[in-house]
């Protein structure tokens, strides 16, 4: 018979396999984050709103929107220390602090606001780069060693090593560097061939994009100061646009919604509403570029067979527009000056059946045009939408003057704009935008623009002394091997590639003798990894209990 009894385990025996164990969990863990993935918690706005740092949630009940803005208030009221527990109307020693004072970005509704809780920086994950496994790719958010200070930094990459970089209008152009043949500065760099704009993929672009209006937050109850940013051709026959979710077209034939010239779009960030950024959305001190690279939606429902939609944008010199039947769906193109339009690419069109909702995209991005139909991409895209311009080209469509002319033009007045013509906003032209509809009546839903981030020339922090690093023919990176270029998502408020100068300070000694002393960039061997997962947002905070804000955890792109 097999025997019963149970052997009894040695006691010390037992404790020592314990801390084998334990001991080999520690190396594991210690090796994974070492090598594999490491987590860390963004301490600033630089990457907002992709990202956030320590920061304040508004929301309007007037409207139900909800947006972030970052601190005010600080210990000792310096901005670099600790944002205070609570900001706005706060008891310090040096006298009670002011109200926080927003503007709500889809109304611009001022606030005023007292006792807003300070929520902290978002946690994220960074799996880590691993040479010939997982390299460094545009546009990854990377975490890295700030060359000036080693201090930890977030950023998203946009110019690889062999290339040079330039950021014209916003958007960032490239070209390949050879030795001795590629000019590294002057007109004739901007002029010369092989010159690429970098596209974004459709997940990421997504990301990038940022509400500029959403009739989702029509106040229910306007007052006479609010005004939708929306024109109709014919008032009478239009309902819910100051104060609806849904908009309608009671009348027959052909109507048009065209924005308004009093709603400018801009590279205004809502997270910017603070004392230190001057940011304000009315503020006349403000510096703000248009922004031409747009997103427009909506859902539409025809009330009649035969209908049509076609929204247009107007930008740099040139109209971009879809044409939406039941048959087919076109995008086309022409100059402001031909009254000929060019079709870009077309595809198969919705069925538009009177009482069905159709949802309808249309972007002007990156230099190409992409038409969703029901989350679909049905026409054009980064390679059959896309129109070619030089970084030469392109500033003479977005100024209408040509570059070697505004390069003849004396250094800027404004200090805030550096010595470099094109950095003022003035020079550049603003977009327009319109819906035109053919057989009505029908009902719109969700309408709804977005605008691309915009890598402005003259972001708080500017040096003054020179201009914009990638920003000027006669200032731009030519990136040697191991080398990157990185810039924040908020533009306007980021210390980036585009701002570390030598009258900062430059590179760190040791980062100078050990790896690079270039100016401006990223050495490989500084580069950690790439941010891929928010595993802990900003906690919602019962009282004193901090709560997880479950439904941010997101994937970042």
């Amino acid at each position: 018979m097999p025997d019963t009894k149970r052997e009894k385990k040695d006691p010390t025996h037992a404790v020592k396999e314990t801390l084998i164990s334990i001991f080999i969990s520690f190396v594991m863990a210690f090796v994974f984050r070492g090598f594999v993935i490491e987590g860390f918690q963004i301490p600033t706005g630089s990457m907002a709103p992709t990202l956030l740092g320590k920061h304040m949630l508004i929301e309007d009940d007037r409207n139900g929107y909800a947006w972030t803005v970052g601190p005010w208030d600080y210990v000792g009221g310096n901005p670099r220390a600790e944002p205070l527990p609570l900001q706005g109307g706060q008891q310090t020693s040096r006298g009670p602090t002011p109200d926080v004072r927003v503007n709500n970005p889809i109304t611009h509704a001022e606030m005023s606001l007292q006792n807003q809780p300070r929520r902290a920086g978002d946690r994220i994950f960074v799996i880590k780069y691993l040479e010939g496994l997982h390299d460094p790719e545009r546009w990854d958010v990377a975490v890295f060693k700030n060359p000036s200070n080693r201090i930890n930094y977030i950023k998203r990459l946009l110019g690889l090593p062999g290339e040079q970089v330039a950021l014209i209008d916003g958007d960032v152009f490239t070209r390949p560097f050879e030795e001795g043949v590629t000019p590294t500065a002057g007109l004739d760099a901007w002029t010369g061939p092989g010159w690429e704009i970098q596209r974004k993929d459709e997940r990421t672009q997504r990301t990038m994009l940022q509400t500029v209006f959403d009739a989702r937050y029509n106040p229910v109850s306007p007052g006479p100061e609010y005004r939708s940013p929306w024109e109709p051709d014919a008032p009478g026959r239009w309902t819910g646009l100051r104060d609806s979710q849904v908009q309608t077209f009671e009348g027959a034939g052909a109507t048009t919604l065209s924005w308004s010239d009093r709603n400018p779009i801009t590279d205004w960030y809502p997270y910017n509403q603070t004392p230190h950024s001057l940011q304000y959305f009315r503020d006349p001190d403000r510096v703000l570029y248009p922004v031409s690279d747009l997103a427009l939606s909506l859902s539409f429902e025809p009330g009649a067979d035969g209908s049509s939609v076609t929204p247009t944008i107007a930008a740099r010199g040139r109209e971009f527009r879809a044409r939406i039947g039941a048959d087919a769906a076109t995008i086309e193109m022409r100059e402001r000056t031909d009254d000929a339009w060019v079709t870009v690419d077309s595809g198969a069109g919705p069925a538009l059946k009177v009482g069905t909702p159709v949802e309808i995209e249309f972007w002007h991005v990156d230099q190409a045009l992409w038409l969703f139909i029901d989350g679909d991409l049905v026409a054009g895209g980064p390679e059959d939408g896309a129109y070619a311009l030089s970084p030469a080209e392109r500033v003479l469509a977005a100024t209408g003057t040509p570059i070697a002319e505004l390069l003849e033009r004396p250094s800027l007045a404004d200090p805030r704009l550096g010595p470099s013509v094109l950095a003022d906003p003035s020079l550049y032209e603003r977009p327009g935008l319109s819906w035109s509809f053919e057989g009505g009546p029908f009902t719109i839903r969700r309408l709804c623009v977005k605008r691309d981030i915009h890598y402005q020339l003259s972001p708080q922090g500017m040096t003054r002394l020179q201009p914009t690093f990638g920003g000027d023919p006669g200032h731009f990176p030519t990136l040697a091997d191991g080398q990157y270029f990185m810039c924040g998502d908020n533009s306007p408020s980021s210390h980036d590639s585009r701002l570390w100068t030598r009258h900062d300070g430059g590179p760190d000694p040791w980062v100078s003798d050990q790896f690079d002393d270039t100016v401006g960039i990223v050495p490989a061997d500084l580069m950690i990894g790439r941010a891929f997962v928010v595993y802990f947002p900003s906690p919602l905070r019962f009282g004193q209990i901090p709560i997880p804000d479950a439904g941010r955890v997101r994937w970042i792109w």
